[in-house]
């Protein structure tokens, strides 16, 4: 049950974000990775979100989401 929430969250996440960021995602190059933990879906994203912003990043791609207790996250950064 937990991994199949789990896959379901990282397909929800990834492909929400891809999306939204296609076009700009081809034009920059990856610059780095970020992490961050959350109690909700939302908070985990908007930790990436913060955390992108602190290492100069102009877009991220979520590569991962796993979910539980707490929500855990990965993103790879652009800049």
């Amino acid at each position: 049950m937990k991994l199949r929430n789990s896959v379901l969250v990282s397909l929800l996440v990834s492909s929400a974000f891809a999306t939204a960021n296609a076009a700009e995602n081809i034009k920059t190059s990856p610059a780095g990775h970020v992490s961050a933990w959350g109690t909700t879906l939302d908070e985990m994203t908007g930790a990436l979100e913060t955390a992108a912003k602190k290492a100069g990043a102009k877009d991220l791609k979520v590569t991962s989401a796993y979910g539980g207790n707490r929500y855990y996250g990965t993103a790879i950064i652009y800049k």
